[in-house]
């Protein structure tokens, strides 16, 4: 039977280099053993025979604990001998390359200590264990370096979960009206800059930018390279469990509506995110009666909010703040290089507002006023609409342990009526940043 614990359950990787068929069975067995006795504890066993199959094995995963046998084939040559020389090898391959060391190494023996003591010394990751078929000590010996190895990755995983890395996580949609003018307006310390593996040719940017009164903060910058729910959504989550940031925003821009003079958003005015909700989402329905009711389609979106009670608190900022914000943005607007790509515009008059509400998220660009009048339908309080925003605040809902202080702040580049205004959308992602920064600025990372 089982031991039962309260501890989750942890996964160990485990790799053995062992070329003797009879003595990989019998610790094979011990450990098959051991996953049977425990509910807490499941290790998965990799097997390599010789020095470079197993520096090969070693190369493409990542494992938590090595089993070595001190004397291996250099290769799988029939004319292959052991020797020590070529666990050194593999060794040396391990402790000196340039992947992840594993937690623990133990050298699994029956050789003489003479053969190998002038070979290897141990130290805090590597234990040498002498081999016994009669008797367990060695075993139980690797089962104790186990359960420390199982301590500290759940510590790990808990400092992880329930702290925070990076000050600062900001994600945008597209690549040349939204990333590029945010990392171009964002003021990177001169040798702070670094790159994030994880990310792989996705676009991005980590370094230390200083926020005013509120200091220097490390920041990372994420190209997502698609519009869409799905992608950010998935995406989104993603980098806050790698990154665990204090801060998520999604900034850059949207489409605003003019149809209501409660709710209307000029070119160039900045939508705070107090709620988002998806246009689209919902059961179409064909039934007379039902369309009679409601000829758009029946069933309420789920109307989400920052995680945290953020909103509120975003509130409260903006209660002292509001009109010199709007100064600050407009001030923006009037610097010449805002100026010359707006002078030809009649409807943008570089007065811009600010709006702190609901803002809808959906699967499609719209650019047609009868479906924005058609979505205004079930709306009525919204100020504009894109295509991120509620997948953003759903997904920072669902991160376990610390979740980030989440804001979507998007700036207003069309109306969606056909008239697309290019010329805006740069200037309109940098009024975002203003804005968000502004924001957090006053907030710091207390």
């Amino acid at each position: 039977m089982k031991n039962r614990t309260n501890e989750p359950r942890t996964k160990m990787q485990v790799l053995i280099i062992e070329d003797d068929d009879k003595k990989y069975k019998l610790v094979k067995k011990k450990f098959n053993e051991l996953n049977d006795r425990r509910d807490d504890l499941e290790c998965s066993l990799t097997r390599a025979k010789n020095c470079f199959d197993g520096i090969s094995a070693y190369d493409q995963n990542f494992f938590d604990l090595i089993i070595l046998d001190l004397k291996i084939p250099l290769g799988s040559g029939r004319n292959s001998d052991c020797d020590v020389r070529y666990s050194k090898e593999f060794y040396e391959h391990v402790i000196f390359g340039e992947r992840d060391l594993p937690f623990l190494i133990v050298g699994l023996t029956s050789v003489e200590e003479s053969e190998y003591a002038e070979v290897f010394d141990e130290n805090p990751i590597f234990n040498i264990e002498n081999f016994s078929v009669a008797s367990d000590e060695w075993f139980r010996n690797i089962e104790s370096r186990i359960n420390f190895v199982c301590s500290a990755k759940r510590a790990v995983k808990n400092l992880h979960s329930k702290n925070y890395d990076l000050d600062l996580l900001i994600v945008t949609a597209r690549e040349k009206n939204e990333y590029e003018p945010l990392i171009e307006a964002m003021g990177w310390l001169d040798g702070s800059l670094w790159s994030d593996a994880h990310l792989e040719d996705r676009l991005h940017r980590f370094g230390m930018v200083k926020f005013d009164e509120a200091g220097i903060f490390s920041v990372g910058v994420v190209c997502l390279g698609e519009m869409g729910l799905s992608v950010s959504a998935a995406v989104c989550a993603q980098l806050v469990n790698i990154h665990r940031p204090k801060y998520f925003a999604m900034l850059g821009m949207c489409c605003g509506f003019k149809d209501d003079e409660k709710h209307m958003t000029k070119l160039g005015d900045v939508i705070i995110a107090s709620q988002t909700a998806n246009w689209d989402e919902g059961m179409y329905q064909v039934d007379n009666k039902a369309a009679q009711r409601d000829p758009f389609f029946i069933n309420e979106t789920k109307i989400r909010n920052p995680p945290n009670d953020f909103a509120g608190k975003v509130e409260k900022v903006l209660e002292g703040q509001w009109k010199s914000i709007e100064k600050e943005i407009n001030d923006y607007y009037h610097l010449p290089q805002s100026r010359a790509v707006t002078a030809d515009l009649d409807n943008f008059d570089k007065e811009a507002s600010l709006h702190f509400g609901l803002l809808l998220s959906g699967s499609s660009v719209i650019n047609s006023v009868d479906k924005v009048t058609e979505i205004r339908k079930r709306f009525s309080t919204a100020y504009g609409l894109e295509m991120e925003a509620h997948s953003i605040y759903s997904a920072m809902h669902c991160i376990s342990g610390a979740k980030p202080r989440t804001l979507v702040v998007k700036g207003v580049a069309d109306h969606g009526d056909g008239t697309k205004t290019k010329q805006v959308q740069k200037i309109a992602t940098v009024a975002s940043y203003i804005v968000f920064k502004r924001i957090i600025t006053k907030m710091g990372l207390q």
